[in-house]
């Protein structure tokens, strides 16, 4: 298994996802309630490593969840300040 960096500054808003594999097939931000708050699809390597910006994303706890091309679950919680 690969290691993988996913990791979301507060300053900029922005989550970042470091040394993948393959490309994602679908971004979602994840609200404690389960709902889907944001929803990206067919994300390249270099956008997630260049970073996503979450914008207008209210203060609190939630998880992003990935699925990437080789149908790999990724989920990473994550607390916008």
């Amino acid at each position: 298994v690969s290691q993988n960096y996913i990791y979301y500054q507060n300053t900029s808003n922005t989550l970042y996802v470091k040394k993948l594999n393959s490309a994602v097939r679908k971004l979602s931000l994840i609200n404690m309630r389960g709902q889907a708050i944001m929803e990206f699809t067919d994300v390249s390597r270099e956008r997630l490593e260049n970073g996503i910006q979450f914008n207008n994303v209210s203060t609190g706890a939630y998880v992003v969840c990935m699925r990437t091309e080789a149908n790999e679950v990724l989920t990473k919680k994550v607390i916008v300040k």
